[in-house]
């Protein structure tokens, strides 16, 4: 229990209450900060090929999202969960570094969204101005994501939003 922020986690479990709240407003913070250092960042050239959008899956997942300059995306979900289908739309924030894709989910329609402290990662294993490959770090069955670069969306969810461009 070297970290504070283990001590934190390790006192929820005894106090819930106090101490899940201490650990929601670590987690915030820590949001907070990897979106200032974000929007202070101007994006690489090779960020600059992921802005716009994007239709992908992952499985039989579907998702199209928006990325932007600012390196904010919107993103909308389609897929199964505990045999259910289910539709999110989520906001964050993305970037590139040493040949990995970061992504921090910031805020989510779906009402039992858990948000991680830290960003996920996946490993870049295509980019081009029309194809974007990604693999999950860091898994024993890694998730594969391929995206297409699109001119509008398909999603129901998109439509009035395509429709004012």
């Amino acid at each position: 229990m070297n970290h504070p922020l283990n001590l934190i986690v390790f006192l929820s479990f005894l106090c819930p209450t106090y101490f899940g709240f201490a650990i929601e407003t670590v987690s915030h913070a820590l949001a907070d900060k990897t979106f200032e250092y974000r929007r202070s960042e101007d994006l690489t050239e090779v960020e600059k090929t992921l802005i716009g959008k994007w239709h992908g899956k992952s499985g039989e997942d579907e998702y199209e999202v928006d990325r932007k300059a600012d390196g904010t995306y919107e993103i909308v979900y389609k897929g199964m969960d505990a045999g259910e289908k289910y539709v999110d739309y989520v906001r964050g924030i993305w970037w590139i570094k040493d040949g990995k894709y970061f992504y921090h989910d910031l805020e989510s329609s779906y009402p039992d969204m858990w948000f991680s402290n830290f960003p996920a990662v996946e490993n870049i294993i295509e980019l081009t101005g029309d194809s974007f490959k990604t693999v999950a770090f860091g898994e024993v069955d890694p998730a594969k994501f391929t995206e297409t670069s699109v001119e509008r969306f398909t999603f129901e969810l998109w439509q009035s939003v395509d429709e004012k461009d």
